[in-house]
């Protein structure tokens, strides 16, 4: 399903990021000040997932989230970040 960020899947989607990305090395990486806190690292990936998401809405990418996954990707090749 598309969603947009009116539906208030925000969250979910990006706690559905979070879960399925936290042991991956780049995600470790960026969160490494808070490797001896995981409850706060849990917090800091949720809200950049969030803040990913909503950049990704603002620039006309197209987001699917289903109940276990999500996509974003561009559809317009020409845009830049």
């Amino acid at each position: 399903m598309t969603i947009s960020l009116e539906d208030n899947s925000l969250g979910a989607a990006a706690s559905i990021l979070r879960r399925a990305l936290q042991a991956d090395p780049f995600y470790r990486a960026v969160t490494v000040d808070f490797d001896d806190r995981e409850e706060a690292r849990n917090e800091a990936l949720q809200s950049y997932f969030e803040f990913a998401i909503e950049e990704a809405a603002r620039c006309d990418d197209r987001l699917d989230i289903s109940p276990r996954a999500v996509a974003i990707w561009r559809t317009n090749p020409d845009l830049r970040w």
